[in-house]
This record gives structure tokens, C-alpha cells and sequence, in this order.
């Protein structure tokens, strides 16, 4: 048996660049939420804001510049989930929720997002390997 080995590139264009990014500034928006010091809300919003931009623009990027990439369509929807299911974990007194309800309430989100993106992956996964055989008799 050989072993054919082949040589693929990660192509890491603009738009993928901009979905990494956001991935990265998850930690640091934790941080700053966290850490005690004048101005944390302004600084967490100005990096929610920059997050929710990068989101805008690696998608609008990707469309317009033809760069539609297998790792693109399955980094975004997990960057867009950590973002959001950071700032409902962390701001959960805004919304009034009283701690437990609050955790129950993320994880809900969590589950069912996260069957959402499981299913869409599986998907993207399917598509790439090529059509299914039909079932035998």
C-alpha cells in the first residue's frame, strides 16, 4: 500500500484573518469584563464593537472578493457563538436574571447553538466529501 501524500496550504485570506481575530479577542473581552478598573465597560464595548465589526466585514469581504473558504464557513458561526454566549455569561445582571436562572439560561443557549453549528458542520462536511451513494436495496 503507498501512502500518497499531498501538499495543501492553509490559505489564511482577509475574511478568515478577520473570523481569527474575533476568536482571539474573546479572551481578552473576558478579561476586561472582569477585571476591576475605571472605564472596563467602555473598553469591553469598544471591543464588542470592533468584534461586531470584523463580523460584518469578514462575511461582506469574503462575498465580494470571491474567498468563500471551507475554513471560513465553519470558523464564523463558532466565533459568533463565543462572542455572544461570552458577553450573556458575564453581563447577566443586565438582564435582571437572578445567578442561577442566568447559568441556566446560558447554557440553554449554549446547547442548542451549539446542535445548530454541529448540524451545519456536519453538513459543510457531507458537501465536501461529495454526494451521498443512495442507500442499497
Amino acid at each position: 500500500m503507498e501512502i500518497v501524500e499531498t501538499e495543501e496550504q492553509l490559505n489564511i485570506n482577509l475574511p478568515n484573518a478577520l473570523t481569527l481575530l474575533r476568536i482571539f479577542l474573546v479572551p481578552f473581552l473576558l478579561v476586561v469584563l472582569l477585571t476591576k478598573f475605571e472605564g472596563r465597560e467602555t473598553v469591553g464595548l469598544l471591543i464588542f464593537l470592533f468584534a461586531t465589526a470584523t463580523d460584518f466585514f469578514d462575511g461582506w469581504l469574503a462575498r465580494r472578493r470571491g474567498e468563500i473558504t471551507t475554513l471560513g464557513t465553519l470558523l464564523d458561526p463558532i466565533a459568533v457563538l463565543a462572542v455572544s454566549l461570552l458577553i450573556l455569561a458575564i453581563r447577566h445582571e443586565m438582564f435582571l436574571l437572578p445567578g442561577k436562572l442566568a447559568l441556566w439560561v446560558t447554557v440553554g443557549i449554549a446547547l442548542i447553538s451549539g446542535i445548530h453549528y454541529f448540524a451545519l458542520f456536519l453538513r459543510r462536511i457531507v458537501s465536501i466529501a461529495g454526494p451521498l451513494p443512495p442507500p442499497e436495496p
